[in-house]
């Protein structure tokens, strides 16, 4: 026996056979999915938190536009600028001026700038910008093609004229006056006018022209300045009437009520206030003759200046 125990120790252990794949699957114990049902209270806070992310999630967004609207119609007159107009008689214009004058060079557009240049080279001597002179005039033409080194740089001359829509407009130069040409028609109402001469007939455009002639129709002006002797009252009610805002951040405008007679010279100032105030510009600044007006959304509401007498 002790023999035959000791040949089967001896023997080689085979393996068991393996079970087959489908034999060992079928064996497998695989948990059974169970749903677990919500309590009504527990849905009640599960749809009380995603109301509370989808809440905030909007009110970040608007917070996002809200910054970058606020970064790119930032307030631009925090700080400010007087730059002289004649030297010999102390005019002065005050400015806003945005840190983005610092950034890049200011585009801006002088109306009626007559043989007058000292506030543009003002201009272009402290913040580098860029001008467009704009008088169709008989002596300002002759006096810029004239001279044309009495230019300051990154200054460029343009004969003609800004009116509401392009065309021509008779203009004659009033008793009295030595260089400002006036309408014909503003004339003909002026108290101290005893008679006129050079009546002559001058080109002008639009400012949706002006800009889309120099390629600037996608852009914005930083100062629209204008002195126009008169139409300048016309002019802001016709952008009232066509419902088009001029695309200038602020406008520098010399008022001359004084050449009207009557109802409309004692209504000149508050007509001119309205008209601005419906195209969406609020007075910033006044100097005797001399208004700066701004769009509302680049001023802080105690900066609008309440109405002067």
């Amino acid at each position: 026996a002790a023999k035959k125990d000791e040949f089967c120790m001896l023997q080689p252990q085979l393996p068991k056979p393996r079970t087959p794949a489908v034999a060992r699957l079928t064996t497998l114990r695989w948990p059974v999915p169970t749903r677990k049902i919500m309590k009504p209270s527990h849905w009640k806070e599960q749809l009380r938190m995603s109301l509370r992310y989808v809440i905030l999630s909007a009110a970040g967004i608007v917070l996002l536009l809200l910054l970058v609207r606020n970064r790119r119609e930032s307030p631009i007159c925090d700080t400010t600028e007087t730059l002289p107009t004649d030297r010999s008689m102390g005019d002065l214009w005050t400015v806003c001026t945005p840190r983005s004058f610092a950034q890049r060079p200011p585009l801006v557009y002088t109306v009626g700038v007559g043989r007058n240049v000292n506030w543009d080279a003002a201009m272009i001597e402290r913040f580098n910008s860029i001008h467009h002179g704009w008088d169709p005039t008989p002596r300002s033409v002759s006096w810029f093609t004239g001279s044309p080194e009495k230019f300051p740089r990154n200054f460029f001359f343009h004969p003609y004229g800004l009116a509401p829509t392009d065309g021509n407009l008779q203009v004659e130069l009033p008793s009295g006056n030595t260089d400002s040409f006036v309408q014909s028609t503003i004339a003909d109402s002026m108290p101290a006018n005893r008679g006129s001469r050079n009546k002559t007939t001058i080109p002008v455009l639009s400012l949706k022209s002006m800009m889309w002639m120099l390629g600037h129709s996608d852009r914005r002006l930083d100062i629209l300045k204008i002195d126009i002797e008169g139409a300048e009252l016309d002019l802001v009610q016709a952008w009232v009437a066509q419902r088009w805002q001029p695309p200038a951040d602020q406008i520098l405008l010399e008022e001359h009520a004084r050449y009207f007679p009557g109802a409309k010279g004692e209504n000149f100032l508050r007509d001119l206030r309205e008209a601005f105030d419906r195209l969406g510009f609020a007075q910033f600044h006044k100097r005797d003759r001399e208004y700066v007006f701004v769009r509302k959304e680049r001023l802080r509401w105690a900066q609008m200046m309440a109405p002067a007498s």
